[in-house]
């Protein structure tokens, strides 16, 4: 969030619940939705901005986007924009690979599966068993609770280690092993239960390494492999490899990584050897591929790389509405399955109902800053199919003059962060400045107010005087100079 962290922070996409059933229904103006992107806070009464996906590109300074609709168990229809890279060489297609980024998560978890599937692994038992010469420690609260596989893939295995930020260009690579110790050369701590497995919901990138270790020790076979061999290639997914670091006769068509000045990342892009956590470079539609096999199974397909009782139970929510692999939302007929995915310069996201022939869809952009514009790109894709899931917060604003607003002007600062913030008029609206990002503050009443980028809710407070002396922002507390 902006005034916790002005450095990159991985965040998973959330999203409100439908009790809608995805209706099938004769395909939209897709330049409709290119021309109608909808922002995350709408103020109750205004009109809607019309933007369209090349002006947001431009905004967001991210160089490529990538898109594929699928619905009836057929990508109906992929659009792509702008370039490989800021320097504007090669245009995307759609074969244009990106990195999944957590999408990555998913995917390996639908190979885990197949294993659980041929009683070679079992979904339930403490992950030891499978582990010979390491072993991870047992948590220190209770030793009648174990780390399990599913515990594992449905991030409530109580590990530590959220997520990762690969390795540049330049940096050595660690081996998984390296990556479960926390040591050198790896660049995250050591992988390791520090609360009860079972008790927490908590997301952790970390149980995907481990996943992906108990694949790499008992099946002779490299991570790699072993996905292409059991998901990738059954699936259809051919512009997809889990190989970190990429094959350099695979560099041609694959996009790189941009910050959010729109610079390319170091070396084009990092890389990944947590393959389950993060390693996937695939295309949109190969992720649709993906989605539709798990939906086919879902619904009975035996033909499929997983069986419909596998598929079942991956779509079977557990803590926090999580499956094994993707976070599940809705009920019944509204049922979906999605995952959100955030590498260095990358971001992305899948999203599919699981009924039988279900509407979804992929979105993959090369920028840090492709969060909000994929999120505005789903809303519009919702408001042309009538899904209801991806909806803009509508929040009311209250009328205050401007020499009121000019009162909560000032400079603020978060001393234990390090964070300053100026507030200032800038014409009739309030603005918020951290570092070059800039946003508007909304009075939803007297001092409370909201920013219109991600409707985060301020507090300014006052002493016995009347005067202004700080905000608070999400527990963090700002003191005005």
């Amino acid at each position: 969030m902006k005034f916790h962290n002005l450095f990159l922070v991985v965040i998973l996409l959330t999203f409100s619940c439908s009790e809608k059933p995805a209706e099938i229904q004769d395909q939209p103006d897709v330049t409709a939705i290119e021309n109608g992107l909808i922002p995350g806070i709408v103020i109750k009464g205004s009109e809607l901005p019309a933007w369209t996906i090349s002006e947001r590109m431009a905004h967001y300074r991210v160089p490529g986007v990538s898109i594929a609709f699928f619905e009836n168990n057929e990508i109906q229809w992929t659009r792509t924009y702008g370039f490989l890279d800021s320097g504007r060489t090669q245009a995307v297609d759609e074969n244009t690979r990106f990195q999944a980024a957590s999408i990555s998560k998913p995917v390996a978890a639908s190979g885990m599966m197949k294993l659980i599937e041929s009683g070679d692994l079992d979904l339930d038992a403490d992950v030891n068993t499978y582990l010979t010469g390491w072993k991870l420690p047992e948590n220190p609260y209770d030793p009648n609770e174990h780390v399990t596989l599913r515990r594992l893939v449905t991030h409530n295995a109580g590990l530590t280690v959220h997520g990762f930020r690969g390795y540049a260009s330049d940096e050595p690579v660690p081996g998984t092993m390296e990556i479960l110790l926390g040591e050198t050369p790896a660049n995250s701590d050591a992988i390791l239960p520090d609360t009860i497995p079972g008790a927490i919901w908590r997301y952790s990138g970390g149980g995907y390494t481990l996943m992906q270790y108990v694949i790499e020790t008992n099946f002779n076979s490299s991570f790699s492999a072993f996905m292409k061999e059991n998901v990738l290639d059954p699936a259809g997914m051919e512009r997809s490899i889990y190989q970190q670091p990429l094959p350099e006769d695979m560099h041609q068509n694959t996009s790189v990584g941009h910050r959010p000045d729109g610079q390319p990342v170091t070396g084009k892009w990092h890389t990944y050897p947590e393959m389950a956590a993060a390693g996937l470079w695939t295309t949109p539609s190969d992720l649709g591929r993906w989605a539709m096999a798990v939906q086919r199974a879902y619904n009975g397909s035996e033909t499929e790389f997983i069986q419909p009782e596998t598929a079942k139970m991956i779509l079977t929510k557990h803590i926090n509405d999580w499956g094994l692999g993707p976070g599940l939302g809705g009920e019944g007929d509204s049922l979906y399955f999605r995952h959100g995915g955030a590498n260095e310069g990358y971001r992305c996201m899948l999203f599919s109902f699981a009924g039988p022939g279900g509407q979804g869809m992929a979105i993959m952009t090369n920028g840090d800053l492709g969060g909000p514009l994929m999120n505005e790109i789903a809303r519009s894709v919702d408001a042309a199919y009538g899904w209801n899931v991806y909806l803009p917060d509508v929040r009311t604003v209250i009328d205050m003059s401007t020499a009121d607003l000019n009162s909560y002007a000032g400079t603020y600062v978060a001393e234990e962060r390090g964070i300053e913030v100026e507030i200032l008029m800038e014409g009739e609206l309030l603005k918020g400045k951290v570092g070059t990002n800039v946003f508007t503050l909304y009075p939803e009443d007297t001092d409370r107010f909201f920013d219109d980028q991600d409707g985060q809710s301020i507090f300014f407070e006052r002493n016995d005087e009347n005067i202004i002396t700080g905000f608070s922002v999400d527990g963090l507390q700002f003191v005005r100079l």
